[in-house]
């Protein structure tokens, strides 16, 4: 679908245009927001686990990470899922 944007109300057609690219930041802070818990996770696995029992301690700093960035994504998209319902036509 192609869009005139010379014609027509110039703010309804710039917030037409900026929408996706501000959907795009939003996106782009939520991975980043999720990095920040992998990060977190790694960190607390390096300074808890290994000083306690090495590198068997090493070895859950991966499962560790992906858990802690789970726990954010998850009620996260069960909201957004919850929020689409109704809203979608099936195809």
């Amino acid at each position: 679908m192609t869009r005139d944007l010379t014609s027509g109300n110039p703010m309804k057609l710039v917030i037409s245009f900026a929408a996706p690219l501000l959907f795009g930041v939003l996106f782009q802070q939520l991975y980043s927001f999720v990095d920040m818990f992998e990060m977190i996770a790694r960190t607390a696995v390096a300074l808890l686990l290994v000083p306690a029992i090495g590198f068997t301690g090493a070895c859950f700093a991966n499962p560790a990470a992906w858990t802690l960035a789970d726990l954010f994504l998850f009620p996260c998209y069960f909201h957004i899922m919850r929020s689409l319902r109704g809203k979608v036509v099936p195809a």
